[in-house]
């Protein structure tokens, strides 16, 4: 019998690289907060919300506002709810539940990261009002995990190739116009975006490693039948 270790040396390669990725995301985060915290990145920020402004004009301010209703927190409840359900539906319980989990997560920890930095909104000329913290962004955060399952779930499906490779760029394009609108209409900080996305891919990313070890599991279950 082959020594445990190298029987399941998939799970254990997979656990290394989830763990070493999930640190360096963390480390990340870490950085970028502690650089927002002390201004090193103020003056940048407010650069590129300037080079950004500049950009503005009725059509594209029309069309990043819907943008950004795609990464609001109603929105994206009503989606976690809908993917939820449907999941529920096609037999997929462990899925569903997961995938409404991930995204309370990525709630609950915005929630716990805005009220422990506590960073104040641009006032550089917004377009918008948004109520709250500012760093990270919440939509930035939402968006990739709630768009990042969409894509996971995409990949693993039974689409054909070129579907396969539409549903991401379509989910990919997204995850970056949301987060871009956030900027764009002057409600976050650029760090603040790339925080979110930072902090949402780690949530993610532990996320589908729970669903793919217990897929793995099923499998190794079954052959030793």
């Amino acid at each position: 019998m082959a020594h445990p270790i190298r029987r399941h040396a998939p799970l254990v390669i997979g656990l290394i690289l989830v763990i070493s990725v999930s640190l360096l995301l963390v480390n990340l985060f870490v950085y970028l907060a502690e650089e927002m915290m002390t201004g090193t990145t103020l003056q940048t920020d407010r650069e590129i919300l300037l080079q950004v402004a500049a950009l503005r004009s009725p059509g594209v301010t029309l069309w990043m506002k819907g943008m950004t209703e795609l990464g609001a927190k109603e929105w994206l409840i009503i989606g976690t709810v809908v993917g939820t359900l449907l999941l529920i539906r096609r037999k997929q319980m462990g899925d569903g539940i997961l995938f409404a989990l991930g995204m309370l997560g990525a709630s609950g920890m915005n929630t716990v990261l805005k009220n422990a930095y506590e960073r104040i909104r641009p006032e550089e000329n917004p377009l918008l009002h948004a109520a709250g913290y500012s760093f990270p962004s919440g939509h930035a955060m939402g968006s990739i995990v709630f768009y990042g399952f969409l894509l996971y779930f995409s990949v693993k499906s039974r689409f054909s190739p070129w579907a396969k490779a539409s549903c991401c760029l379509v989910w990919s394009a997204l995850i970056l116009l949301i987060g871009f609108s956030r900027i764009y209409l002057g409600v976050h900080y650029p760090t603040d975006v790339l925080a979110g996305w930072i902090a949402g891919m780690a949530i993610l990313i532990q996320c589908i490693a729970v669903r793919e070890g217990i897929l793995y599991w099923r499998r190794k279950q079954t052959e030793d039948r």
